[in-house]
């Protein structure tokens, strides 16, 4: 769960970045959207330390699409409304402790390693993952062009549109 963690707080990080030269507003959205797999793929790569996570990254930006359905450009200041798909996480992730909190209940007779318990968590989110609803949802980018590049405004609703409703889950899960 940590690691899941880890993974949104490097999420924030990525988000939180975001700029091209002077073109036009939607270039550098779609410039940002077109670096958002590569740039989290690659930084949770530097921390994290097994292949299983990395996976459960990859799968869960394996869906991601998105369309610009309006722009608004002023001088300097832009609103894009953009419409993002992707798979519902934060129902995967509920789903999958769900499970594996009352598949660890069946082995408290014959208790397994703690790397057969970790492979079997794993397991369960792959499979609620592959098999997650999708979601859409139509956000707007606010943009500012500031020192020669437009700037996402980034917001906590923007990012976890982004990443399917994890941080929604994990604030009412750990915080309510």
């Amino acid at each position: 769960m940590k690691k899941f963690i880890c993974l949104a707080l490097c999420l924030f990080m990525v988000l939180g970045v975001a700029g091209c030269a002077r073109q036009k507003p939607e270039v550098a959205l779609n410039n940002y959207f077109k670096e958002i797999r590569k740039t989290v793929i690659m930084t949770l790569g530097m921390e994290i330390e097994d292949q299983e996570t990395a996976d459960v990254v990859e799968k869960m930006f394996e869906k991601f699409e998105y369309k610009i359905v309006n722009v608004e450009e002023y001088e300097d200041t832009a609103d894009i409304i953009v419409q993002i798909t992707n798979i519902n996480s934060g129902k995967a992730v509920a789903d999958t402790l769900t499970e594996y909190f009352a598949f660890a209940l069946t082995t408290i007779f014959k208790p397994l390693s703690d790397e057969e318990m970790e492979a079997k968590f794993y397991e369960i989110l792959m499979r609620h993952l592959e098999s997650a609803e999708m979601l859409t949802a139509d956000i707007t980018f606010h943009m500012v062009y500031v020192n020669d590049k437009w700037e996402i405004q980034m917001d906590e609703k923007i990012a976890d549109t982004i990443i399917g409703g994890f941080t929604t889950y994990m604030d009412k899960t750990l915080f309510d």
